[in-house]
C-alpha cells in the first residue's frame, strides 16, 4: 500500500463517540502473529499523542486513549473514538486528530520485476530507484460470502487455547 498522512479533523471534546472516516481506501492490513493473524497500517494521534486501536469499545476504560475501525461494504475505513465511560473522549481542538496508515491491497501490489522506476521522495544522493524482485503477497479481501464461510472457522479458536481438531479445521 502507499502510506498517507492526514488530519482527519478538529477534537471536540463534547461529542461522545465522534468518528471519522480515512480519505484513502482500502486501508493496508499486514500479516502478524496476532489471534487475528494481521495488524493494521493505521496510526493515529490526537495532539502529538499516540493513541491504541482496541477491538471494541466496550472493553476500554473511561480514561483509555483508545479507538476502534470499522470497514464498510466499499472498503472506507471509519475510526471512532470513546464516550468517556468506554475509551477517552477526544480533547477539543482544531485539526489535533492526525493519521498515517498505507491505503491499497490486492493482487495490483504484486508487481514486476522492475516496474517500480520513481521514488516517492528524492533524498540526497539517490538518483534512480528500482524493484529489482517481483512482489508478491498480496490478496485481494475476502467477499461477502468468502467471509461467511471462513468466520466460523476463526470463530472456533476465540483467542483461547484449542484441541486437535480445532487446529485442524
Amino acid at each position: 500500500g502507499e502510506t498517507h498522512t492526514e488530519a482527519l479533523g478538529n477534537g471536540d471534546g463534547a461529542q461522545a463517540l465522534q468518528a471519522f472516516v480515512l480519505k484513502q481506501s482500502p486501508l493496508t492490513y499486514v500479516s502478524a502473529p496476532t489471534p487475528s493473524g494481521i495488524a493494521t497500517s493505521l496510526i493515529v494521534r490526537v495532539n502529538g499523542v499516540r493513541w491504541n486501536e482496541v477491538r471494541n469499545l466496550a472493553f476500554a476504560a473511561s480514561q483509555d486513549r483508545a479507538y476502534t475501525t470499522l470497514a464498510d461494504d466499499n472498503g472506507r475505513t471509519q475510526i471512532v473514538f470513546g464516550d468517556g465511560d468506554h475509551g477517552a473522549r477526544l480533547p477539543t481542538g482544531t485539526e489535533n486528530v492526525r493519521s498515517t496508515y498505507r491505503a491499497g491491497i490486492g493482487l495490483p501490489g504484486n508487481v514486476r520485476a522492475g516496474q517500480i522506476s520513481l521514488a516517492t521522495t528524492k533524498p540526497l544522493g539517490v538518483k534512480e530507484v528500482i524493484n529489482p524482485l517481483r512482489a508478491s503477497g498480496g490478496a485481494d479481501p475476502e467477499t461477502r460470502d468468502q467471509a461467511r464461510h471462513n468466520v466460523p472457522l476463526a470463530v472456533l479458536a476465540l483467542d483461547r487455547v484449542v484441541s486437535g481438531p480445532d487446529y485442524a479445521d
